[in-house]
């Protein structure tokens, strides 16, 4: 997050100081499904840590959020992509705890059934953490090494197991 604030601070200061006169600046209403309080200052709050963006009134009915905007070409699309970057980052935050988890069960479990699991989530939580990379930067490449991972992580736990069952890998 803090290289997409480092981006979005150039790429502001580019605008301001190249062409302002070519700026699209808006004010753009954002529908809210959010219910709570703090959902809604939390999602403020964000759009706020975007350069460009300031969350500026919050609708009587707390269904809409105004948000200005300091260069928009096109509104619908960024509040769907507002919206999904800060999805994206709430899944990696929490997929990233379940990698930790995962990884200090693999250091700490106690039998190695135990540790053949914690290996499974790993690299399940790994794809996941590539998926989103994916979603993020707009590139199908993540996608096919979470598909290669996949696969090796699938023979990789039937081979454990078979290991542990049998003592060994091939009949």
């Amino acid at each position: 997050m803090l290289g997409d604030i480092v981006v979005a601070n150039l790429t502001v200061a580019r605008l301001i100081l190249g062409q302002p006169q070519r700026l699209r600046p808006a004010f753009v209403l954002m529908p809210l499904a959010l219910k709570s309080d703090l959902a809604i200052s939390l999602l403020a709050n964000t759009i706020c840590l975007t350069p460009g963006t300031v969350s500026a009134r919050l609708t009587l009915d707390r269904r809409h959020l105004l948000v200005h905007t300091l260069d928009t070409a096109n509104p619908e699309q960024l509040i769907i992509r507002t919206m999904l970057n800060t999805a994206v980052l709430i899944a990696f935050a929490l997929v990233a705890a379940a990698f930790a988890l995962s990884l200090w069960r693999l250091l700490i479990g106690p039998s190695a059934p135990d540790r053949i699991l914690a290996l499974d989530t790993l690299y399940i939580n790994a794809i996941a953490l590539l998926v989103l990379l994916g979603i993020h930067l707009s590139s199908a490449l993540y996608f096919e090494a979470a598909l290669l991972i996949a696969l090796m992580g699938f023979v990789g736990t039937v081979a454990l197991c078979k290991f542990l069952l049998r003592g060994d890998i091939i009949e």
